[in-house]
């Protein structure tokens, strides 16, 4: 046990309801923990900022010149939750390391290997993918090319929803409020270096 201590999330966004989208979490021990927290501080300048309904934050690394960008929006409405209680879903679109993700939060376990959902920008057609669910089976969501391609298909929408099944549960879904997108757009093409 450390008598000083430290919590550090490296590349991440975390949320007072418990979301984290990134890379890892530290405790740091003792006075090292100051002196690594400073030099931390040092080689990365933060911005966080409201743009439309997300809350974004960039990260610029003065180390090696690269740029991350976190954006999320939650739920217009709850959704019940993995132990029955009613809490906000979460979406992201991210730019880490140069990769895009888009990456959905429904508060529930989600399997361990791929989800069908459905989803739908403003009133336009219901589309149906299979995406990915995270290691842990807390999220799911897109990668690389298909998170570029959904990305640019938010350009220019107002509401996105969302259904999927959480394991073993019937079909969930939440709308989300996306106005300023194309402005969290610009800041996500400039992070992974879009042409």
């Amino acid at each position: 046990q450390c008598a000083i201590g430290v919590w550090l999330d490296l590349h991440c966004m975390r949320r007072s309801n418990g979301m984290v989208i990134g890379k890892k979490s530290f405790r740091l021990c003792g006075q090292r923990s100051i002196a690594f927290l400073v030099l931390l501080i040092a080689s990365s300048a933060v911005a966080e900022t409201r743009v439309g309904s997300w809350e974004l934050r960039e990260e610029h690394s003065e180390l090696d010149g690269n740029r991350s960008v976190s954006a999320v929006v939650h739920s217009e409405k709850q959704i019940v939750n993995s132990i029955g209680l009613p809490e906000n879903a979460a979406l992201a679109v991210v730019c880490s390391d140069n990769e895009a993700r888009v990456v959905v939060d429904f508060r529930n376990f989600m399997g361990s290997d791929q989800v069908f959902i459905r989803y739908r920008f403003d009133s336009g057609p219901v589309e149906d993918d299979r995406v990915s669910v995270s290691a842990d089976g807390q999220y799911f969501g897109w990668r690389g090319g298909s998170a570029k391609a959904l990305i640019g298909a938010m350009s220019g929408k107002k509401r996105v929803v969302i259904a999927a099944p959480p394991y073993g549960k019937k079909e969930a879904e939440a709308s989300f409020d996306i106005g300023g997108i194309d402005d969290v757009i610009f800041r996500i093409a400039a992070a992974c270096r879009w042409s």
